[in-house]
């Protein structure tokens, strides 16, 4: 049976974005068909209105003592009229309240929070696991003319093309059926609501292929944002430099990274340079120094990468408060990086070591920036992975106990600016 109070409150809610019921209009109906909703906070007694309508009628409100009276503005003497309190009072329609409660009344999962979409009349109700897979839940209200419509709904693909979304119109939406099904196909699902008891008519066919739930700690690229989800929390970044970086390092848990390699996108160990080496490589023992020297064509690739190797050592050594072996390595470097200046060229020491300086500075400030941007979206998440991203040499990220990240990192890294053309 259909609750003529419901269905009048969704008439409403499609049709303005800030709707009203006057208690006249309710009072046409059993206290029990809307008394819930002011008991639920759906609805809530506005300020006396200035204006109201009586018998088809336009009148100015005013208060003589404890008394109000109405003034028809078509008179040109207007005599008062007494209003009664069904005359007065209006109640507004809480969105949020009956977010709150179609999100209960519907068993829907509320503790993710997730940006405000662009646009301003989607209201987000929460997720729902579903036979298809775990969806977004919003209330659309008053989003305008089919075409409006559509434009906004397509907005949710933009922001993230990898999750599905469950739009509940108060009342079926005029959009054409091509739409609605480019929007299916797209992850976009269009449902409305029961007016006998406000339950959401969900989407019979939810069949489409959904992305697997997401784990309780995620990083996910989604074109120009990432999306970080944390234990039920969820937030979405502009994609950076920064963020790669934290990427990377999240993929490989408890691994460590030069900056040079965060710059280059990939892991030394990872390239399998040890077994290029030695493929035509001959590598043999400087007897005076006990330093490595290349006897090969490509000696200058393996001098370069010696020295990097030195370098990272030292630092090694340097973050661990040992000094003195660092001072007695860096000595060793400087002959090596002397003997083999004719192979280095431009990659002497000194300048090897000023590129290095040069790479952890802007790694380190491009990981604080997007650690601000994180911050800035959800203190408390900022907090968390500030925690686990250790800024010092070598880099790495660090979960904490029996805490495990999901990482999808997009098809090109992006790890450094692209070249201006000249």
């Amino acid at each position: 049976m259909i609750n003529p109070v419901h269905q009048l409150l969704l008439a409403r809610l499609d049709a303005t974005p800030s709707p009203t019921l006057s208690l006249r209009e309710l009072s046409t109906h059993a206290e029990p068909l809307w008394r819930p909703l002011i008991t639920a906070g759906v609805l809530a007694e506005a300020d006396t209105p200035e204006e109201i309508e009586v018998s088809h009628r336009t009148v100015a409100v005013k208060k003589i003592g404890e008394t109000y009276f109405g003034f028809d503005t078509a008179e040109e003497f207007p005599a008062p009229r007494r209003l009664s309190r069904d005359n007065l009072t209006t109640y507004r329609v809480i969105v949020p309240g009956l977010v709150a409660y179609l999100r209960t009344a519907n068993a829907i999962d509320g503790r993710t929070s997730n940006a405000a979409p662009a646009a301003a009349a989607l209201h987000f109700i929460g997720r729902k696991s579903m036979p298809g897979g775990i969806a977004s839940v919003w209330l659309a209200t008053a989003l305008g003319s089919p075409d409006a419509s559509a434009g906004r709904l397509a907005m949710l693909i933009q922001e993230d093309a990898h999750a599905q979304h469950i739009v509940v119109f108060p009342i079926w939406p005029e959009l054409p059926a091509a739409t609605m099904s480019a929007l299916s196909a797209k992850g976009v699902f269009v449902v409305d609501l029961d007016p006998s008891s406000l339950a959401i008519r969900w989407p019979a066919s939810f069949t489409t292929e959904a992305v697997p739930e997401t784990p309780d700690c995620a990083l996910t690229c989604n074109g120009a944002t990432w999306r970080i989800d944390y234990l039920g929390e969820t937030i979405n970044v502009l994609d950076s430099i920064g963020v790669n970086y934290i990427a990377l390092l999240m993929s490989t848990p408890e691994g460590t990274w030069t900056p040079f390699e965060l710059q280059a996108g990939r892991r030394t160990s990872d390239a399998g340079t040890d077994d290029a080496l030695n493929q035509g490589l001959s590598v043999v023992a400087n007897t005076q120094n006990d330093l490595p020297r290349a006897s090969s064509v490509k000696a200058s690739a393996v001098a370069e990468l010696t020295l990097r190797r030195f370098a990272q050592e030292i630092e090694k050594l340097q973050d661990g408060g040992r000094e003195a072996e660092a001072a007695e390595l860096q000595e060793k470097a400087s002959i090596y990086a002397d003997e083999n200046a004719h192979l280095l060229g431009a990659h002497s020491r000194s300048s090897f070591v000023g590129d290095r300086e040069k790479a952890r500075l802007a790694v380190r400030a491009n990981i604080e920036r997007a650690l601000k941007s994180i911050e800035g979206r959800s203190a408390p998440l900022g907090r968390v992975i500030r925690d686990r991203v250790h800024l010092s040499t070598p880099l790495s990220f660090n979960p904490a106990r029996g805490e495990s990240w999901m990482v999808r990192l997009p098809k090109e890294i992006r790890t450094s600016r692209p070249k201006s053309r000249k």
